[in-house]
């Protein structure tokens, strides 16, 4: 299914499970936006904000329901952030749509279910993904 068959945006984008007792999605990717960016940026249209974020990002693979790790982790190298997602670039295919991914800058760290929900290959033999934030997990 592609974000053209969605008829509905707004039922489209609702969580899959609740958030935890670990605090919002929004409030975990904001306090790592605040190391990096302390003033508002404001060169962006879209509903969310997307904010570029070139850094490495700590992706695990996990199981179809989050409960459990898939094999092993990788890095990915991040393109843009915004408080409901992620876009990254990754070498090679990933093995699961549910990802951990764990985000940190400056002491900042969040640790974020992730479902994946689009790929594709780039020109320069890598993959680009991205995906939305479904809850905040303790750890990876």
């Amino acid at each position: 299914m592609s974000l053209a068959d969605v008829t509905s945006p707004a039922s489209y984008w609702q969580p899959l499970w609740s958030e935890s007792s670990g605090g919002s999605v929004q409030a975990a990717v904001r306090r790592v936006l605040a190391t990096i960016y302390p003033e508002p940026y404001e060169n962006e249209r879209r509903q969310s904000p997307r904010f570029p974020f070139p850094y490495l990002v700590q992706l695990q693979p996990m199981s179809s329901d989050g409960s459990s790790r898939q094999g092993a982790s990788l890095v990915v190298v991040g393109k843009h952030l915004s408080e409901t997602g992620i876009g990254f670039y990754h070498p090679r295919p990933l093995p699961s749509r549910i990802a951990c991914v764990t985000l940190e800058n400056a002491g900042q760290r969040a640790s974020l279910l992730l479902e994946l929900l689009w790929t594709q290959f780039t020109q320069h033999g890598w993959y680009e993904s991205g995906g939305r934030f479904l809850r905040v997990l303790e750890s990876c």
